[in-house]
């Protein structure tokens, strides 16, 4: 908005120039007056004098150095807008630049910081997985030893149980022949 203001104003003056160029070519080299009037007014002669405008132009007036002069005035501003534009470039390059930096510092830590957690997380989810895992064998030991335990009860029962099966046949087949014998047996071993 700024420099299209002055664009505009530079093409106005521009075309200024150029029409006041062009209409002094179009009087002659000699010194010409031009007076200009309202014709509209029914007011007397002095207060038009007033109103009255002059331009005279002498065959010393160059027109053409004033509207290089005021090319050269206008070119000046241009370039002092284009040198404002570049330094305002660098600077939005420089804040760009600063801002991207800044952005990939933030990225990076970020990024570390989320390494390290799920690192953490691992090594959490790690040990308490060994946790589990030396808990349920250090379940399973007992049971299995419970169950061992249980076995080696019952393999003693069963080896007494034989003993005493082996005993009592024995003492049967010999009780057996001692009737045969002729010796009585007790009422209270049956």
């Amino acid at each position: 908005s700024f420099p299209l203001f002055f664009l505009c104003l530079l093409f106005d003056s521009l075309f200024s120039l150029y029409l006041l160029r062009l209409s002094f070519f179009s009087l002659s080299s000699s010194s010409v007056q031009i007076d200009w009037t309202s014709t509209m007014s029914a007011e007397p002669e002095n207060l038009n004098d007033n109103r009255r405008r002059r331009i005279i132009v002498d065959e010393d007036f160059d027109a053409d150095a004033v509207i290089f002069n005021h090319i050269t005035g206008i070119l000046r501003a241009l370039q002092q807008m284009k040198e404002k534009a570049a330094l305002d470039g660098q600077k939005n390059e420089a804040t760009i630049t600063s801002l991207t930096s800044e952005m990939k510092e933030r990225f990076d830590a970020l990024k570390s910081k989320l390494e390290k957690e799920m690192e953490s997380f691992a090594k959490g989810m790690l040990r308490s997985s060994k946790e589990k895992v030396k808990y349920m064998l250090s379940e399973h030991e007992k049971a299995t030893a419970e169950k061992i335990a249980q076995l080696e009860e019952s393999l003693k029962k069963n080896k007494q149980d034989d003993k005493l099966s082996i005993l009592k046949k024995s003492l049967d087949s010999f009780l057996g022949n001692a009737l045969d014998e002729g010796f009585p047996l007790d009422d209270n071993d049956e």
